[in-house]
């Protein structure tokens, strides 16, 4: 089953590039319950990228149980995933679709994508990459976001990971990533959206994180 959708994978991401620390301009800090949360972008081949960063005292492996358990995601998530299921399952790869429903009033439809992702497993570290599949190598996944909503859109960039990084005090949590969530909406405009809403995932995942037994 993994080989299926590895032809449908898109081009490789530049994850070195991701992960290099020179080159971020900090967009803000923002203030939450769950402390600050520090967001920066940078260019990578030609489009904004994202980064946030957060500490909290919840160990790397909780958040990984989290994260992984991506059925639960909308419990804890305060974007309207009207679907969130693991197509192929695995300890250590796996691959999930997510709906997002986007509130009418934007006059933008709603989004959906397939994620093939791979957990990071490293002495010091957790967390896993995520890498967009062509829904088309899942032609369920497309029958079900048309069934939503007829104008569902897959965006056409969609790349990144999430890390949990421990340290000798707390554990840091950081999000990257490089998207475009297609239609009409322009780049500078998703920065700035996505600048706004990213500090809301990262303390989604650190409260759900906080409350798992």
């Amino acid at each position: 089953m993994w080989t299926l959708w590895v032809a449908a994978l898109a081009a490789e991401p530049d994850w070195a590039a991701l992960a290099a620390q020179p080159g971020w301009e900090a967009i803000a800090t923002r203030d939450s319950a769950i402390g600050p949360v520090a967001v920066a972008k940078r260019d990578i081949g030609g489009m904004w990228c994202l980064r946030a960063e957060a500490s909290t005292e919840v160990p790397a492996d909780r958040l990984m149980q989290v994260l992984w358990d991506v059925e639960a995601a909308p419990s804890w998530s305060s974007n309207p995933l009207r679907v969130s299921e693991v197509l192929v399952p695995g300890d250590d790869r796996m691959v999930f679709w997510q709906h997002l429903d986007v509130p009418g009033w934007t006059l933008i439809n709603d989004r959906f994508w397939v994620l093939a992702v791979e957990a990071l497993r490293e002495p010091a570290a957790r967390g896993f990459r995520w890498q967009r599949v062509e829904g088309a190598a899942w032609p369920q996944v497309l029958a079900r976001a048309a069934a939503i909503d007829a104008g569902a859109m897959e965006p056409p960039i969609m790349w990144g990971e999430w890390r949990f990084e421990e340290q000798d005090g707390p554990t840091r949590v950081v999000w990257r990533g490089c998207q475009d969530i297609g239609g009409a909406v322009p780049q500078w405009l998703q920065t700035w959206a996505g600048g706004r809403s990213l500090p809301d995932a990262v303390a989604d995942l650190i409260h759900a994180a906080q409350a798992a037994p």
